[in-house]
């Protein structure tokens, strides 16, 4: 049984300082003697509304912003987030100011919240100063922290995750390796709820998600005088960024910085199960076999993609394809995909059409005309002759290409699968039209969705296409061109496909009209 496993980029714009999840601290910590709460510290207003505001497209352009705008105050932490630039820790949208995936259930914090934290700290990031940074996940933030503490400071980075210490290295090894060398940068696999104590004292601890309960350990890691930046607040409750101070005789006070939106401190096993756990409960929509709600008015084709929770497909064509899950856009980072059930047989994308990707095509064709590219045989490719109806033809690719592993019931689907095997691609867009049962189908499923179906005469900018691995090789067919496209070689279906969609998500920057469907196995309920 095959399903649909959709990875989709709606980019989710929620206040999340720091989307890290760590080990939730015991009630048992509680401090040894009370703090003293000395009130609420007033950030500008303005500051606080623009924050959202300060995406750029440069690193210069995002602290300009930050700047501009009030969130970077001080010349030290406009100098360290200038000079450690964000596109060398997070590969999507780096000049974005939004939390971005970064694997393994943990994201880097959106850059107004970095500035922020840096503000906070910045009286005890001096020169030669120690500090530690709980939740360090790509190393962005562990980097500026050491660009301001300088050559004869030290800060040191603590995840729970092995694979994202990893990643946080190799970010700095390329970035600045003399950090490493020197150790002035270290990071250290560990539970961040303990804190590190292996080089406290600290004069200060950031720490990225919010902890339940007072945290006494991190408390007691700090010098005299020394400053912790954290978030507390048990998930789904009111958070607030606490600042606690504590001052040379040993005495702590608390004061309160503004309310947030983190995700709870919670030990690895939970992280990465709470992640999984994410792609099933979002399965919240159905991939229609013959309909599909989006699709291109330039010659060819829209279609309809009908939203149901846990709908399937079982109307007049007797193919049933449970859409699984959907997945924000980290869903096309290696460590997501890899979660997806194996093998996978066709990948599905909808995506926005630009001139930028019309003049792509056009060259495209043009070097195929000129140079050639050898095409197996053996695939089934559809020329798109009828309007609003590249979510059928996709479908019609996916299926069509992998009839030895996937079992198609008997119907009008299959007799079209069966007829359609052999001939031209426009023999084969001559079938589809003249085909009466596939276009009531294709009408009735249309009008059971959510959604208004499109209309012959409507134009539309979306477009569904199809990638497959036939003969050891990447193709992607697109009814809408001459022929299949060979991308060369391919070891991994899913893996290969996500290279070439992210060539089309960077011909329309900052679009969210791209989805991700992986026809993949069924494992799970």
């Amino acid at each position: 049984m095959f399903i649909a496993f959709s990875l989709s980029n709606s980019l989710r714009l929620s206040k999340i300082g720091a989307a890290r999840q760590f080990n939730i601290l015991n009630a048992s910590n509680v401090p040894r003697k009370p703090f003293k709460f000395v009130g609420v510290a007033k950030f500008p207003k303005r500051s606080l509304e623009m924050a959202w505001r300060c995406s750029a497209d440069s690193n210069d352009g995002l602290v300009d912003n930050l700047k501009k705008n009030k969130i970077i105050r001080s010349e030290r932490v406009e100098k360290a987030m200038r000079s450690v630039d964000r596109k060398n820790y997070v590969s999507n949208s780096p000049y974005t100011d939004s939390p971005q995936y970064i694997g393994y259930g943990a994201t880097i914090s959106a850059p107004h919240m970095h500035a922020i934290a840096l503000e906070n700290l910045e009286p005890f990031l001096k020169p030669g100063m120690k500090a530690l940074d709980i939740g360090s996940g790509s190393g962005y933030l562990t980097v500026c922290m050491e660009e301001m503490v300088g050559p004869e400071g030290k800060v040191t980075g603590i995840e729970h995750i092995p694979q994202l210490v990893d990643m946080a290295k190799s970010n700095v090894q390329k970035d600045r390796p003399e950090l490493l060398e020197s150790k002035r940068v270290e990071f250290i696999v560990g539970d961040g709820r303990e804190g590190y104590a292996g080089g406290a004292p600290y004069d200060c601890i950031h720490v990225g998600a919010a902890a339940g309960t007072t945290p006494q350990a991190l408390i007691d890691q700090l010098k005299a005088p020394g400053r912790l930046f954290i978030p507390v607040g048990h998930d789904n409750e009111n958070q607030t960024i606490y600042q606690y101070d504590k001052d040379v005789n040993g005495e702590v006070t608390k004061r309160s910085l503004m309310g947030v939106i983190y995700v709870p401190l919670t030990d690895a096993r939970k992280q990465l199960n709470a992640n999984f756990a994410a792609l099933r409960r979002s399965s919240s929509m159905a991939l229609r076999c013959v309909s599909s709600n989006a699709g291109q008015g330039r010659k060819g084709g829209a279609a309809t993609m009908n939203t149901a929770n846990k709908a399937t497909v079982e109307n007049k064509v007797n193919v049933t394809l449970d859409f699984c899950a959907a997945v924000s856009l980290g869903g096309l980072d290696p460590e997501i995909l890899q979660m997806v059930p194996q093998p996978v047989k066709a990948v599905l994308i909808l995506f926005p059409i630009n001139d930028a990707h019309e003049q792509h095509s056009k060259e495209e064709a043009e070097r195929i005309q000129e140079k050639g590219q050898e095409v197996s045989s053996e695939i089934v490719f559809y020329k798109q002759t009828i309007s609003n109806a590249c979510g059928t033809i996709g479908l019609l690719h996916s299926l069509a290409n992998n009839l030895d592993s996937i079992k198609i019931d008997d119907g009008p689907l299959k007799q079209l699968l069966d007829k359609t095997r052999s001939g031209t691609p426009l023999e084969r867009a001559k079938l589809l039209e003249e085909d009466g049962e596939l276009a009531e189908a294709h009408k009735a499923s249309a009008l059971t969705g959510q959604s208004r179906p499109p209309s012959e005469l409507d134009k539309v900018n979306t477009h569904f296409v199809c990638f497959i691995q036939k003969d050891g090789s990447l193709y992607e067919l697109d009814g809408r061109k001459s022929s299949p496209i060979n991308h060369g070689s391919c070891t991994d279906l899913l893996l290969d496909s996500a290279k070439i969609i992210k060539q089309f998500m960077d011909r329309v920057p900052g679009n969210l009209q791209f989805t991700m469907i992986a026809l993949a196995p069924k494992q799970f309920d």
